[in-house]
């Protein structure tokens, strides 16, 4: 299993900010991070790399820390994606990496990920991303936004 460095992800990848405002994409691979050993089970699956359809990459930091704000009201992928980090934890136990990747690839899947920057001047929240989970046959984005 070939494992990347953040180098050579930024290298082969764009990160997501370097897209447009707001988008929708499918993740299509996940990557491991070089740098964290897989037996250090909660760093390596929060260290991994999303790459998406369009070739941009996110990271779990991104999605769930501190400069995205997921709305509970809607659908978060922060929660989507840490009920899938979690689900790996377990199954990452008896299984090799390649495979724990392609079980958080098929769990990914099943929806996509809808990203926006926060807009509201003058609030807390201001210059943060929101993240949210939309299954593959809906949008809560505008059309003419989806392919941007």
């Amino acid at each position: 299993m070939y494992r990347v460095t953040e180098e050579e992800v930024r290298k082969k990848y764009k990160h997501f900010t370097e897209r447009r405002m707001p988008f929708e994409d499918n993740i299509v691979e996940v990557l491991a991070s070089k740098n964290i050993n897989y037996s250090d089970r909660w760093d390596f699956l929060k260290s991994i790399y999303l790459i998406t359809s369009k070739g941009y990459y996110l990271t779990y930091k991104d999605i769930c820390g501190p400069n995205s704000h997921c709305q509970d009201e809607e659908q978060p992928y922060d929660v989507f994606l840490d009920g899938v980090i979690k689900c790996a934890y377990c199954y990452a136990f008896n299984v090799e990496l390649e495979e724990t990747l392609h079980y958080i690839h098929r769990l990914l899947s099943v929806g996509k990920i809808c990203v926006n920057n926060f807009y509201i001047r003058r609030q807390k929240y201001e210059g943060h991303y929101t993240f949210t989970f939309t299954v593959p046959w809906y949008s809560w984005i505008p059309e003419e936004s989806r392919n941007n």
